[in-house]
């Protein structure tokens, strides 16, 4: 098993914690920012930790506006496209009466 390898192809959550700004700049180095999700545990994060995670990732420049983006949402919109609200929905039953 390549461990690395592996460790490559998973997303990881950079939301819950404090991420900023060691643990960010080294998951940097072994993914992409499309691979990162928005997480914050709430109820069990506080609130003042996720404000200033949520202000971190903003201010960052270690990444892009659009990828920052990605992460607060459209990264987990491409996971689970049902959450966007715009997914394909089931055709409905007809009216027909029985």
């Amino acid at each position: 098993i390549d461990v690395i390898e592996t460790l490559q192809s998973l997303y990881y959550e950079v939301g819950a914690g404090y991420p900023f700004p060691r643990q960010f700049e080294s998951l940097l180095t072994l993914v992409e920012p499309e691979q990162m999700l928005f997480g914050t545990d709430f109820p069990f994060g506080a609130v003042p930790g996720i404000e200033a995670n949520v202000d971190s990732l903003l201010r960052t420049r270690l990444i892009k506006p659009r990828e920052v983006k990605g992460i607060l949402r459209d990264n987990a919109l491409g996971l689970i496209p049902r959450l966007s609200g715009h997914a394909h929905r089931a055709t409905p039953p007809d009216n027909r009466t029985h």
